[in-house]
């Protein structure tokens, strides 16, 4: 069962087949980014090294959200379970 924000879902389109990426703060994830980083992937759909998000990112539509519920946003990634990308949780060890 994947977990909200953990990613891996397939989007279909016509720019091909994309797979969500993890929004929780694990480790593949949004865990190493600031604040600042997340606010301007949201608005201008650039990664942390510049590189373009691909579909179905929709930072067009986010591009002028105001700061107020930019920092809503933010504040809501942070608030999910940190979980690997998919969400599948490691067997427990024996």
């Amino acid at each position: 069962m994947q977990q909200v924000g953990a990613g891996g879902n397939p989007f279909k389109g016509p720019w091909g087949l994309t797979v969500s990426r993890n929004l929780t703060p694990h480790e593949s994830g949004l865990k190493g980014w600031s604040d600042a980083e997340i606010a301007r992937a949201v608005r201008t759909g650039r990664s942390r090294d510049g590189s373009a998000l691909g579909p179905p990112m929709a930072f067009d539509w986010y591009k002028n959200i105001n700061d107020e519920d930019m920092s809503a946003l933010i504040a809501y990634l942070r608030s999910l379970k940190p979980l690997p990308l998919g969400g599948q949780a490691p067997a427990a060890k024996k």
